[in-house]
């Protein structure tokens, strides 16, 4: 039994290491910390180190490492932890830009982030629903369009001294925030910058506002008076409002680019461009014609149901459109755009229907991400790529014509849809990223042409209604978790060319009753064909020289065909022993 002084000592010593910050530290070193596995990340190189670009873990408390690869974190990418399942998070003081919606929509309930980031993009924290508290960090100067809307549990923030500049909707939707102040040094704001918290007083300069003064407020601050766009003044009448009054927008080659809405309440209603929420984009602003969209420009816009894009327009950047949640039509089948960008259209969830551009080549990713209403989208002959996660959580989409010009279809690009009714890859479609039609329970059939070289991790994975396959000898190796949990599937045909049956890569498909591997095969790895409990006859090429022990664990009732002989359940360790010695 241990003595209660050597207790005592033992527990200073602990507290001295704890305050000296030794031990693994994150968040600023603060306190020692258990990183997460480098695994649990993909990265990607930018200057200085290395961006989080997604994340593979499972979820809860996850405290980033300084590190990865060697390198360090210097930045948490493009939505990388969009929808995971963290409950906090601790950020490395080694990040100094943190990117656009890194953590919205997950159940992070506390966070502090370091003073070592400068740079904070929109959306960051958009919808994190049990958020009770977040910390800034110091050196920011802008708090970016819908930073932490949607947040209704927080009740308090501090807005850092040097921050100069608010975006559209950065506090939408903070119901919970009761009294907030501003810096002095605030010189920007938005006029629905504080959109839905009725029940809030915002303090500038000394002085309160109440919800209903927050124009005034923003008017002041801006150092402008704003005209009443609902009446002229003097006659009563409704005042007819120009592209100009509207839009900001900034010249580029050919044109005019549209930056941003001035503000969205003029959108949509009968004042305003449009009516009962149909608003038609101008094709000239300032007598000179509107040519692109840039990045964010609609972002939020929750008024409008239905925009129309002229054909002018040759590009529309990223998240354009995003969060706009009552949009239900999208115009513009003759916009001289070749590629939609990363998250264009993500979350628009009231979005049902959407016919492509003509001349699309490239949707982005995350470029329809979390629609959860999309039912059908019109594809044409030109579109070559399906970026990561283009529609990822598209749970309603049934309809998705596969076109013969199709080449590469990457990661998570229909995850989790799962009421997609068909998967029919054409010839030359050439890759098929990790996941990317994982979880698409709904899919009745799934053709995979000859030509394509490389299908990824789990792309097929707990597809559960497709009961038949025919492999082509493309693919030199079918990868791991492949076709993993595809409990419908029955019959499986092999074409000359696959050499190599990865890990897992029909694990708990229980329903295939009989297996002819091809003539070439080399290697059969682990769990290949683990919990296939149907599975009655295997027949395996003299080819193979290699075999994992547990190939075919839980497969009871197989009986394997192998140079001639036959071998039961029983005798596979006999099997195994004589084809890895040979």
């Amino acid at each position: 039994m241990r003595k209660r002084k050597l207790v005592i000592i033992m527990a200073a010593i602990l507290a001295s290491l704890l305050v000296c910050g030794c031990g693994k530290s994150g968040g600023g070193g603060k306190q020692a910390v258990e990183f997460a596995p480098e695994t649990d990340f993909k990265v990607a190189d930018v200057a200085g180190g290395v961006s989080i670009t997604g994340y593979l873990g499972d979820g809860g408390q996850v405290n980033i490492p300084d590190t990865i690869g060697g390198k360090p974190v210097v930045e948490i990418g493009f939505m990388a932890f969009y929808r995971e399942e963290l409950t906090g998070v601790t950020i490395p003081d080694t990040v100094v830009r943190i990117d656009e919606a890194a953590f919205s929509n997950t159940l992070l309930v506390s966070v502090e982030v370091p003073d070592s980031v400068t740079e904070m993009e929109q959306a960051v924290f958009m919808n994190c629903t049990e958020l009770e508290s977040i910390t800034f960090p110091a050196n920011i100067t802008q708090i970016a369009n819908n930073m932490i809307q949607g947040c209704e549990k927080l009740t308090s923030v501090e807005i850092p001294d040097g921050v100069t500049q608010i975006g559209q909707f950065a506090f939408s939707g903070c119901t919970g925030i009761s009294n907030i102040t501003l810096p002095d040094n605030v010189r920007q704001i938005h006029k629905w910058t504080f959109y839905d918290c009725v029940d809030i007083t915002v303090t500038y300069n000394g002085v309160s506002y109440t919800y209903d003064e927050l124009e005034n407020m923003c008017n002041i601050i801006n150092g402008v008076t704003a005209a009443n766009p609902a009446s002229d003044t003097e006659s009563g009448e409704t005042a007819e409002l120009k592209p100009e009054d509207i839009f900001y927008f900034s010249e580029v080659d050919g044109g005019v680019c549209i930056d941003e809405v001035a503000d969205p309440g003029y959108l949509g209603v009968s004042y305003g461009f449009g009516s009962d929420g149909v608003v038609e984009i101008p094709k000239e602003i300032d007598g000179k014609t509107v040519v692109e969209i840039e990045y964010g420009a609609f972002s939020g816009c929750f008024t409008v149901t239905s925009f129309k894009v002229p054909s002018t327009v040759r590009r529309i950047g990223g998240m354009a459109f995003w969060g706009c949640e009552n949009l239900e039509e999208i115009d513009f089948l003759w916009a001289d755009i070749t590629e939609i960008e990363q998250g264009t259209f993500g979350e628009c969830t009231s979005l049902a229907e959407i016919s492509l551009p003509y001349k699309l080549i490239r949707i982005g990713e995350g470029a329809f991400s979390g629609c959860s209403s999309l039912d059908n989208v019109l594809v044409h002959d030109k579109l070559e790529e399906v970026g990561a996660g283009a529609f990822e959580d598209c749970r309603n989409l049934r309809v998705f014509y596969f076109t013969e010009t199709l080449t590469k279809i990457e990661e998570a690009a229909f995850l989790n849809c799962e009421s997609l009714e068909s998967i029919l890859l054409q010839s030359n479609v050439e890759e098929v990223g990790a996941e990317a039609f994982k979880n698409c329970a709904g899919a009745k059939t799934i053709m995979l042409s000859e030509g394509i070289s490389s299908i990824g991790e789990s792309a097929f994975e707990n597809c559960t209604g497709v009961d038949g396959i025919i492999f082509p000898g493309s693919v030199a190796k079918i990868e791991r978790n492949t076709f993993r949990g595809c409990s419908g599937l029955e019959h499986v045909s092999f074409s000359e060319g696959t050499i190599i049956i990865g890990e897992s890569a029909f694990e708990n498909c229980e329903n295939i009753g009989r297996v002819l591997l091809p003539e070439g095969l080399t290697e059969i790895e682990k769990n290949a064909f683990a919990g296939c409990t149907s599975l009655s006859l295997v027949k395996i090429p003299d080819s193979v020289t290699k075999i994992a022990e547990d190939a075919f664990d839980g497969c009871e009732s197989i009986m394997v065909s192998y140079n001639d002989d036959f071998y039961d359940y029983d005798d596979l360790d006999a099997l195994y022993e004589m084809i890895n010695n040979q």
